[in-house]
Parts: structure tokens; sequence; C-alpha cells
């Protein structure tokens, strides 16, 4: 009976690990949209986009693409954070865009950073030369913080983001 309990309970402990072990690699989808892109084509033809998302993930992703024959490639980061309110009253602050803000002081809080590879990328320009749209497949290849197990894909275009990790 001792050794018919000592089992059972060893091959519950067996299925609750391997329950866990899968839970932890269901990929999760974030989805982030994004403001007016700023995109520099550098004299080495080099093409520097960087955005700031807002949304599931917010924060700044820099997308670094070099013309390729199939398109562009290249590699990406985002640095994941955001602005929290410490409660603290402090008057009123101007914003860039000239409207009151609350007043309280603002802390960053960093979440993470992720990064990886670009292969593939399409990039649109206008008759001046200006970027008007990209289609940028993402390898997410590594993470800090919260995101330092991540790895999986993802898309980013002028109207925003989509990683799965």
């Amino acid at each position: 009976m001792n050794r018919l309990l000592r089992l059972t309970g060893l091959a519950a402990l067996v299925l609750l690990i391997s329950i866990a072990a899968h839970a932890q690699a269901i990929p999760s989808t974030y989805s982030s949209t994004f403001a007016e892109p700023r995109a520099d084509v550098r004299a080495d033809g080099k093409l520097v986009i960087s955005f700031t998302a807002t949304g599931d993930l917010a924060g700044t992703l820099t997308l670094t693409l070099s013309p390729e024959d199939a398109g562009y490639a290249g590699e990406w980061a985002f640095m994941v954070g955001r602005l929290e309110e410490t409660g603290e009253a402090a008057g009123t602050i101007d914003t860039p865009d000239g409207a009151a803000g609350s007043g309280a002081p603002q802390i960053f809080i960093q979440r993470g950073a992720l990064s990886g590879t670009v292969a593939g990328a399409v990039v649109t320009f206008d008759a001046d030369g200006e970027v008007t749209h990209v289609v940028a497949p993402l390898a997410v290849d590594a993470g800090t913080l919260e995101f330092k197990d991540a790895h999986g894909t993802g898309q980013a275009t002028f109207a925003g983001l989509s990683l799965v990790f």
C-alpha cells in the first residue's frame, strides 16, 4: 500500500511538471500601434526607422536595414517600458503639444528589451525618396528582464507591430 501511494504521488508530480512545462511553452501574441515613424536613409544606403509604440508593448522600436537582392535585411531592437505617475502632486506640467499635464511626477518603468533580425523586408519610397511604407518580418532572437527567454516571430509595418513569443 505504501509503495502504491509513493508511485501515485510520483505520477502526480510528473503530471504537474509536464503541465507546467507545457503551459510555459505556449507563446503569447502582442500587438502595438505606432505613432508617425522617423526614417533616415544614410549615405551608405542603410535605412534606419524608429517608431514610438503603444499597446500591449509600449516603447521605441528601431529597425536598421540594408538593401539586399530580395528586399532589405538587418536587425531590430525594441526598448519596452512605460511612464508611471508617482501620485505626488507637483503642479501642472506642459506637454510637448502645449496641453497641461496632470502635474504628478512620473518615473520610467523599464520592462526590458527585445531584439533580433530582419529578412526579406519590403520598403516603399515616394518620388522624393521618403519612406512611405515598410513590411518587415522579424525574428525575435533575444530579450532582457521580463522578456529574457523570448524567442519567436513578428512583423512591423507603418501601422503597427505584432510579435509572437
